[in-house]
């Protein structure tokens, strides 16, 4: 598989060894793969990598794989992610809730590995025009395709250009960020401005957009009105961090 149609697929599964061999074997299935330990792990993991395909435990302390796929599902930009749990309990009711939480299969533990990734690759292959997906979605199709890295970059960010909050932006584009942030309050369809510091000492300031909100994780924004040198700088910036993510 080449890197240009290289898959990824995020692992949600709060058992060490049994994540350990789900990323092992899509691994070895030449799929680019990211891992969360936890639920709260799997919405951030989600928001960060934009995977193609999501395999989610049920069964995990704190908030589960059923209430995990809601809020992901909840997430425009990502709910059109197929999602392939896995369950060790083997009830139908708790099957039933998965797939009405958008779960797009179930499978009983142990897994049947064979169809699992049978599964995964007839899931991988369909690729809907956007005339078929609903309008939010559709919004949101080009957004996923596009290259982040993720990263760690302090920043300054407000409602007015005197951006007095403080944050770090976590995942970057040339579309757009997440930023993780302090803020309580959702901010849908807002107008934020965000400044940061450039190694050269210069300050960026740049104008964007709340597509969503994610409770504890923060915000993702779409830049809005780049002039063309800030295109470049923020273009130099993404490959920086690509650079720094394949020698590590």
């Amino acid at each position: 598989m080449s890197s240009e149609t290289q898959r990824t697929i995020l692992v949600v599964e709060d058992d060490a060894s049994t994540r350990d061999f789900f990323c092992s074997l899509f691994r070895l299935q030449a799929y680019n793969v990211v891992e969360a330990q936890n639920g709260k792990e799997g919405i951030l993991a989600a928001s960060r990598a934009h995977p193609d395909l999501i395999v989610m435990d049920l069964a995990m302390p704190e908030m589960d794989g059923i209430e995990t796929v809601r809020r992901i599902q909840q997430v425009p930009k990502l709910a059109g992610i197929p999602v392939f749990a896995v369950s060790a309990y083997g009830i139908g009711a708790v099957k039933a809730d998965a797939i009405a939480a958008g779960c797009k299969e179930v499978f009983d533990k142990p897994v049947d590995i064979d169809l699992l990734v049978k599964k995964i690759e007839e899931a991988l292959r369909v690729d809907p025009s956007p005339e078929a997906l609903p309008t939010e979605q559709r919004k949101y199709l080009f957004a996923r395709k596009v290259e982040r890295v993720q990263t760690a970059i302090p920043i300054d960010w407000g409602l007015t250009e005197a951006c007095n909050r403080h944050g770090t932006i976590t995942s970057l584009s040339i579309n757009g960020c997440l930023i993780q942030t302090d803020m309580i309050e959702p901010l849908y369809g807002q107008p934020i401005f965000i400044q940061l510091k450039l190694p050269n000492e210069k300050w960026l300031s740049l104008q964007s957009e709340v597509l969503y909100y994610l409770r504890g994780a923060g915000f993702a924004v779409e830049f809005k009105e780049l002039s063309a040198d800030n295109e470049a700088v923020i273009t130099r910036l993404v490959e920086q961090r690509r650079q720094i993510k394949i020698m590590s």
